[in-house]
């Protein structure tokens, strides 16, 4: 990395908030997210858009740092339903759809961990 940052002082600047971006979340830490979204200058790189983005919506990012409520296994569900429509295009019984469905709802409920 030595060699490119040396090469190129921009994307030494984008790697470090990128590093930073990843290291408060794994840390769940609001505080260190914060410091470096407010801490960066526009390199004129698409990192610009990333961070004007979580500029806009830092209060959610936040909120999604010290809380673990995730909405992803219901997002999970989502798109293997919508991927079962696309799949089984032409049920001939509407009920067998829904058969289906319960059937992906309870795979998913067996494969989610319990804590």
């Amino acid at each position: 990395l030595d060699l490119i940052f040396d090469f190129s002082p921009k994307f030494k600047q984008v790697y470090q908030v990128y590093q930073g971006i990843l290291e408060a979340t794994r840390e769940k830490d609001g505080s260190i997210l914060h410091d470096v979204i407010y801490n960066y200058h526009p390199t004129r790189s698409a990192m610009d858009t990333a961070v004007s983005t979580l500029k806009r919506n830092i209060h959610y990012v936040k909120n999604a740092c010290y809380f673990s409520y995730s909405n992803g296994p219901i997002e999970g569900i989502n798109r293997k339903i919508k991927e079962l429509k696309r799949h089984c295009y032409g049920f001939r019984n509407l009920n067998n759809f829904f058969n289906r469905i319960d059937c992906i709802f309870l795979l998913n409920q067996k494969e989610a961990p319990t804590a």
